[in-house]
């Protein structure tokens, strides 16, 4: 995400690469992450939450390099709400405290998939400071960018 988000930055005459390349690279990237998930399904292992949001952060990025032929403006204006939301998560360190989520929602929300959705472990450990401001930083940065290309700049 990082790179193709460095990449819209750049001025147009810089861009070498399609938009139509980069939508096809985040599609596979997308597939990669729902086989895996099923792969994890399928061997009864646990899922964590936080490939279902690296899966809508990468649908995200399918969307947005198919601006402006594909914009539904009501669409781009959740996904900054969203954006705008998931950056105070990665600030405020929301999935380092999953833990007594994992306690409370199962008794919550009964569902087959549910429970095999885990919260209360980090994808790679707990996060530290960087880690988190870096993560901020491209949320908040997929929010302004949404903005943006909506208001046609």
């Amino acid at each position: 995400m990082a790179v193709g988000m460095g990449y819209m930055f750049l001025p147009t005459r810089l861009k070498a690469v399609s938009d139509e390349v980069w939508q096809i690279t985040f599609i596979i990237i997308a597939a990669t992450i729902v086989v895996w998930v099923l792969h994890l399904w399928a061997t009864q292992r646990t899922i964590d939450f936080l490939w279902m949001i690296s899966l809508f952060d990468v649908v995200a990025m399918i969307y947005m390099f198919a601006f402006p032929e594909a914009a539904i403006a009501p669409l781009t204006y959740l996904l900054v709400i969203y954006f705008i939301l998931e950056t105070i998560v990665w600030m405020g360190g929301v999935f380092d405290h999953t833990r007594q989520w994992g306690r409370l929602l199962p008794v919550l929300i009964h569902s087959r998939l549910y429970s095999r959705l885990i919260f209360h472990e980090p994808l790679v450990g707990s996060s530290s400071g960087r880690e988190r401001m870096t993560l901020s930083a491209m949320a908040a940065g997929m929010a302004y960018m949404f903005i943006i290309m909506q208001s046609g700049m």
